[in-house]
């Protein structure tokens, strides 16, 4: 009893894929197909047990005249099924990217406008801080969970104040420089957090350097889990007053009590530096040669992580103690995200992958039935 109910499961899977090879699937090629075509008729063809009649339609038995009965088969064939179930189940586990959402400019209010000077960034946080040898995190005197400050221009307070360097690239219609708390108006002092950009750093090493982690949350949509299979793009441009360095990982980029970056393993995807003046767009991507392929996105939650060294232009140990200008602009972020080359979001859906291969055959298989009994009838 055991043994028919096992061989029945073969034949209906294998027929299945078969079938299914005759229809459009967005994730399992072509040449797949042809070859689940020839190991399943080779299969189906066997005389080695008794017929077991399927009840293949007209046209299949067209362009498989060999599976006018198909036929019980020995137990490689039933391996062969689980073998494509595995690869089913596998490539929907493998996880499939559909959308990204979340990618935003620095120095926006919730609503997605331009935020006023000396306000808080609504979607980038900048979650720790390494000053005068110090470790920052949480609420503290430069780190919040509640945004960075919104550098303030004459064009976002009314004609009021400007703090913003000369030499920095301006804001855009859709993007404005941001800084962490704790910035001053002025190089001596003045006034903290109503949109000044004067922090603690200097030079590279030693406890008067600085740095300055800006964090955004965001999410790639998708079916399956882990890491995202399809070839995905995201083109930004930033400029940062001094130098930066770019993360995308599946968990927050934390900084120990050491000052050591905590970033699971992952590599920066990009960096640069004396950076305020820059335009050249970075591309954070999964796949290409020559260094293209240079970061991993993960299905669900991603963290995109621009970690901004105050240097004050100066390498190595520095015994300068004198607050200097720092912040971060971020545009064009998600203006050119792509999957699979296709700017998204992607108008429609893709059609899932069922773990059980066999049964999306016999399904679109059942269709086609219908489909050919309605045009009979007509």
């Amino acid at each position: 009893m055991v043994l028919s109910f096992l061989n029945a499961f073969a034949v209906v899977t294998c027929a299945g894929l078969l079938v299914g090879s005759n229809l459009t699937s967005p994730t399992i090629s072509s040449a797949l197909w042809r070859r689940v075509d020839q190991v399943c008729l080779a299969e189906l063809s066997s005389d080695k047990l008794r017929s077991f009649n399927f009840g293949i339609g007209v046209d299949d038995q067209r362009k498989y005249p060999k599976i006018e009965e198909v036929k019980l088969f020995p137990h490689r064939t039933l391996l062969l099924a689980f073998a494509f179930w595995a690869v089913g189940t596998s490539l929907a586990r493998a996880g499939s990217a559909t959308d990204i959402v979340g990618l935003y400019y620095t120095g926006l209010n919730s609503g997605g406008g331009l935020q006023s000077g000396g306000a808080r960034d609504a979607n980038w946080d900048v979650t720790y801080a390494r000053v005068g040898g110090t470790t920052f995190s949480g609420s503290s005197t430069y780190t919040s969970a509640a945004g960075g400050y919104v550098l303030s221009s004459f064009a976002n307070t009314g004609g009021a104040a400007n703090y913003i360097d000369a030499a920095y690239v301006a804001n855009t219609s859709s993007a404005q420089w941001i800084t962490a708390p704790g910035a001053m108006t002025t190089g001596s002092g003045g006034t903290v957090n109503v949109g000044g950009d004067f922090l603690p750093g200097n030079g590279t090493t030693g406890t008067n350097s600085a740095l300055y982690v800006y964090q955004l949350a965001f999410n790639i949509v998708g079916t399956g889990s882990g890491v995202a299979k399809n070839q995905i793009s995201i083109s930004l441009t930033i400029a940062a007053d001094d130098a930066y360095s770019i993360y995308v990982t599946p968990n927050a980029v934390t900084l120990n009590g050491s000052g050591a970056l905590q970033t699971g393993g992952t590599s920066a995807s990009a960096t640069g530096f004396s950076a305020w003046s820059n335009t050249t767009a970075v591309i954070l991507q999964n796949f290409g040669g020559g260094g293209a392929n240079n970061t991993t996105f993960n299905i669900g939650t991603n963290y995109l992580t621009i970690v901004v060294n105050n240097t004050n232009s100066q390498t190595g140990t520095n015994s300068s103690t004198a607050l200097n200008a720092s912040g971060l602009l971020v545009y064009q972020v998600g203006a050119l995200a792509t999957i699979d080359g296709k700017v998204i979001p992607e108008a429609g859906t893709l059609l899932p992958l069922f773990g059980a291969v066999g049964l999306y055959g016999l399904i679109g298989w059942r269709r086609e039935r219908r489909r050919e009994h309605s045009l009979t009838r007509a």
